[in-house]
């Protein structure tokens, strides 16, 4: 449904720049894919190892609110298959 509408897919970087300077489309929904190493970190040392993270989840925080500041911007959150 997110791609019947005007949409643009932009980086996390280009999202908060449109954020800080105010320059986004209106008429425009915007998406941006947000890996796994933006979401959480190791309890450990803040790393951050894929395969490990799938293997053993608990290892690891949540910290997507804390790294992507545009967050309070986002609206909704859709997951990509």
């Amino acid at each position: 449904m997110f791609e019947c509408l005007p949409h643009k897919w932009v980086t996390p970087a280009e999202l908060r720049e449109i954020v800080r300077t105010g320059t986004g489309d209106r008429r425009v929904v915007y998406g941006v894919q947000v890996k796994s190493d933006a979401m959480v970190e190791r309890k450990s040392d803040g790393g951050f190892n894929r395969e490990e993270y799938y293997k053993h989840p608990e290892l690891y925080r949540p910290v997507f609110a804390e790294r992507v500041r545009y967050c309070p911007q986002i609206h909704c959150f859709l997951l990509k298959r």
